[in-house]
């Protein structure tokens, strides 16, 4: 958001780039939390969560000619792995924390009880 607020204050495209508002989201954050030494980067000791998206599933892959500009833009359907706190949650493109059959089964249960409660 503050990547096109920017260029929509300013009137033109190069106001501010992906790869600033990337490093504003990622760095900045962690400097203004007072936490740049812990999170914020990826570095040997610092705590992070990660995702990982595959280039070729971006949207307009192969026109534009960085990735990260194609992430920042278009955003990815979803995400080819992530890991939060050292575990995976998605591998290979796949849930891997929740068992979406149980979960959806759970759901149309209380959604159910919604339904005949009152």
């Amino acid at each position: 958001m503050a990547m096109l607020l920017s260029r929509q204050r300013e009137g033109r495209a190069a106001a501010m780039s992906a790869r600033d508002a990337l490093r504003m989201a990622t760095r900045g954050g962690a400097t203004a939390l007072g936490r740049a030494g812990e999170i914020g980067k990826l570095t040997v000791g610092a705590n992070a969560d990660v995702s990982v998206w595959r280039i070729d599933t971006l949207p307009y892959a192969g026109v534009l000619d960085d990735p990260v500009s194609g992430l920042m833009h278009c955003g990815p359907a979803w995400a080819w792995h992530t890991i939060v706190g050292g575990r995976f949650v998605v591998r290979d493109g796949q849930l891997v924390t929740v068992d979406i059959p149980r979960a959806l089964r759970s759901h149309r249960r209380a959604a159910e009880r919604l339904q005949h409660a009152g």
